[in-house]
């Protein structure tokens, strides 16, 4: 695990709701992965993981 965050989206219709997700690295193929509270698990762009697990 990288990086979790926790935020408040907005949905479709205006409602806010919290949501959060962490990122993960593959540590054997380097693979980069988003992976959310719900389930849902979708792969972050560059400017994404760069902006939340690059180096501080």
């Amino acid at each position: 695990m990288r990086n979790w965050i926790r935020a408040t989206c907005v949905d479709d219709h205006g409602r806010r709701y919290p949501d959060s997700w962490t990122y993960y690295e593959c540590v054997s193929c380097g693979a980069r992965s988003k992976w959310y509270v719900d389930g849902r698990i979708e792969e972050p762009s560059e400017a994404e993981w760069s902006q939340h697990c690059g180096p501080r």
